[in-house]
């Protein structure tokens, strides 16, 4: 293998939430149907390959030229991607409509898994105690192992990226535009993401790729123009966002 490939692929699954789906890349991209912009359901009609799951198996050449050969399907020679990754969807979606329906296999098998925004953006809106915070953290974390522990469980030959979750807010905990709606609290934020790191570094051919670094400056303090993440709402992921998301992906796989 030289140095322009990547560990071969038989299977790519991007499964998650909207940081991995197509949904915000497309509105923000303005390339969706307009069911899908008014439902914000990626089922109601068409929905291009944008998102940070579709770019890393083949790269949008004419959106995106400096990845042009640069995705799975080139490096990779991975054929066949399987996209599961639904805008809002919780851990407990993710167990029951993504990840439980699986087949096993014993082929070499890539997965990306996004999960555990939606979980506590859910619990900030019920304003909880610190300490419940932190015990709904420790519960969010307890949950994505556990689906990496089922993901492993049924693929044999499994690579697993593991994902931080970034922070639209740059540090700031609130949104300057209140409009925007709460924010997960930076503390909380980080712990998840520093525990995350802790208890996936015992999981076997798993790797936590970090989005939150890779994000940090293209929230809310960076020009309208630069920013990661989606002017309508600010925790979902813009076109850019996808395309960097994958990008920090890329250089994960290129350490295999």
């Amino acid at each position: 293998m030289n140095a322009d490939q990547l560990r071969a692929f038989a299977y790519y699954l991007s499964i998650g939430d909207g940081l991995s789906a197509d949904v915000s890349p497309a509105l923000d991209l303005k390339v969706a149907d307009i069911s899908v912009a008014l439902e914000r359901d990626a089922n109601s009609g068409e929905v291009p390959p944008v998102g940070a799951g579709s770019l890393l198996f083949r790269n949008d050449d004419e959106r995106w030229p400096d990845f042009i050969g640069d995705d799975l399907h080139t490096l990779s020679g991975c054929a066949a991607m399987r996209r599961l990754a639904t805008d809002g969807a919780s851990i407990g979606d993710i167990f029951d409509e993504q990840v439980m329906a699986l087949e096993p296999s014993d082929a070499p098998t890539l997965i990306t898994l996004t999960a555990g925004a939606i979980d506590l953006l859910s619990a900030v809106a019920t304003q909880p105690a610190p300490a419940r915070m932190q015990a709904i953290v420790r519960d969010a974390v307890t949950g994505v192992i556990a689906l990496a522990e089922v993901l492993q469980g049924k693929f044999s030959d499994l690579t697993l990226l593991l994902t931080t979750l970034p922070d639209p807010t740059d540090g700031l905990g609130v949104f300057p535009d209140e409009r925007a709606g709460d924010a997960i609290p930076i503390t909380a934020l980080l712990e998840f993401n520093a525990q995350l790191r802790e208890r996936a570094a015992v999981l076997h051919d798993t790797i936590v790729t970090d989005a939150h670094a890779a994000f940090m400056g293209r929230g809310v303090t960076a020009p309208e123009s630069d920013r990661w993440f989606w002017r309508r709402n600010p925790h979902e992921p813009s076109g850019a966002g996808a395309s960097g998301l994958r990008g920090v992906w890329l250089d994960a796989l290129r350490t295999l």
